[in-house]
């Protein structure tokens, strides 16, 4: 029954991984606040991940497969997004005099 609820819980978990991955994705995309390629990279991404996601609950050989391929390419794309926003000038500060 553990088994299962962890199971479970990690299916839930790559859903909302793959969810926030495609939000940033289109929001960097409206924005143009990440490369081109991060943010091609993570629309083609977040559906993948997604589906293996699957792999839990369906019990399917493929998606085991794809599960697997896809968690170092989730690593992968977490150290790309923190070496690119890291690398991002910082915003200027922009100081509004106060009212009188």
């Amino acid at each position: 029954g553990l088994f299962t609820a962890l199971n479970n819980a990690d299916t839930v978990k790559i859903a909302f991984l793959a969810t926030m991955i495609a939000a940033v994705a289109a929001t960097a995309r409206r924005s143009s606040a990440l490369p081109a390629w991060l943010t091609r990279a993570s629309l083609a991404f977040a559906p993948l991940l997604a589906l293996s996601g699957l792999a839990f609950p369906l019990e399917s050989d493929p998606l085991y497969s794809l599960l697997y391929l896809s968690l170092p390419l989730l690593l992968i794309w977490v150290a790309a997004f923190a070496t690119v926003s890291a690398r991002r000038p910082a915003a200027p500060v922009v100081v509004v005099p106060a009212a009188a």
